[in-house]
């Protein structure tokens, strides 16, 4: 197992969080104050180059180089790290599992909770490789799970908090995994090594949605500059966690091929027509670029749909810099919004935080955000 460099203690007032993206590097760094979370300084940096992750030895230099110019920009030194990994690298899963006791009657005591936890956590990460390596073709080998918590527990249909001291026959679990190619992870290390960088926790922002919103069906979509991850809540739990590989970065690949702009003039460009800046005639022309873009990404919406047989009973919320483009909320309204509402989530709809920062205001400042509840 890969082994990062860790902090023994989380007794700190200040952490520093720092969010590697597809497209770009985000960190900030906070304190819990009073119940609250308080957001003290915040940098981000572009990546120099569009195809940084296309083979599996991604550029370290490059990765490396961006970090240092958002860690630069921070007064504050030397704090713990919370750290979250790009999402075409590194994913969350959601696994259902269930164990049938043979000896209903007897209660369960302590060692038996241990050993059939175990047992469940075994299967779902055997069940994760397998459907894994039937997407991807990855071996299980490959993998290494940074994370996989039992979420929800049943008891012959109803949820307890624990087995111990229950009594029944049909066991159910609701467990979450967090995991990455191995050869990643030690990218990863050596690149936060060599920065000095000591790890506290490395989280995934799935893992702070249900406590956050009082919405109890709804999907939510991160869309960030190479990938779309979706979370979708029933009865105010996460039940679903997937992604497709579509963001924002396709919809400035559109005006680098249409209209020969390298990639910092693109990403200008979309930034500007996403917040109103342009002319109403270049609007319409930009929107006739884009449009093909936007169809295709609700086209793997719709696979994505398709293939695991999910509904729409929900409210959407769209978040991620990805999610600034008109016709991301347009092509879902087309699709979806006969009976649901679509609308941005920002900051302000964050539970329990508090940013002084005027410049973390926008859809695309809530994936980073969210690592600060972890």
């Amino acid at each position: 197992m890969v082994k990062f460099s860790f902090f023994k203690t989380a007794e700190k007032e200040k952490f520093l969080v720092l969010d590697i993206g597809t497209e770009a590097v985000k960190d900030l760094v906070f304190k819990k104050e009073g119940g609250k979370i308080v957001v003290l300084e915040e940098s981000s940096e572009y990546f120099d180059e569009f195809s940084l992750w296309d083979s599996r030895n991604f550029k370290e230099d490059v990765i490396k180089k961006a970090i240092l110019k958002t860690l630069q920009n921070l007064t504050l030194k030397d704090l713990p790290l919370i750290l979250s990994l790009p999402a075409n690298v590194f994913k969350s899963r959601i696994s259902f599992q269930s164990f049938s006791r043979k000896n209903q009657k007897d209660v369960i005591v302590e060692k038996e909770e241990r050993l059939i936890q175990e047992d469940v956590i075994k299967e779902a990460r055997k069940r994760i490789r397998d459907i894994f390596y039937l997407e991807t073709g990855i071996l299980s080998k490959d993998l290494e799970f940074l994370e996989l918590k039992i979420l929800e527990t049943k008891i012959d249909g109803y949820e307890v908090p624990g087995l111990k001291g229950y009594g029944g026959q049909t066991l159910e679990f609701r467990i979450l995994a967090n995991f990455i190619l191995k050869s990643h992870l030690e990218t990863f290390n050596k690149i936060i090594s060599s920065l000095n960088l000591k790890v506290f926790k490395i989280v995934h922002p799935s893992q702070a949605l249900t406590g956050l919103f009082q919405t109890p069906n709804a999907i939510f979509f991160d869309i960030g500059g190479e990938v779309t991850q979706f979370f979708i809540v029933k009865n105010g739990k996460l039940e679903v966690i997937d992604n497709f590989k579509v963001g924002g970065q396709d919809f400035s690949q559109e005006f680098s091929e249409r209209l020969g702009l390298d990639q910092v003039r693109a990403r200008k460009l979309k930034k500007d027509y996403s917040q109103g800046l342009l002319s109403e005639e270049v609007r319409q022309r930009i929107k006739e670029i884009l449009s093909s873009a936007a169809q295709n990404w609700l086209k793997e919406l719709k696979l994505k749909v398709t293939a695991k047989k999910i509904l729409f009973p929900f409210d959407i919320f769209l978040f991620g810099g990805g999610s600034l483009i008109p016709e991301i909320q347009e092509v879902l309204e087309q699709s979806f919004s006969e009976s649901h509402q679509i609308r941005y989530l920002y900051p302000k709809d964050l539970k329990g935080i508090k940013v002084s920062l005027k410049i973390l205001t926008s859809p695309k400042d809530v994936p980073i955000l969210l690592l600060c509840y972890l």
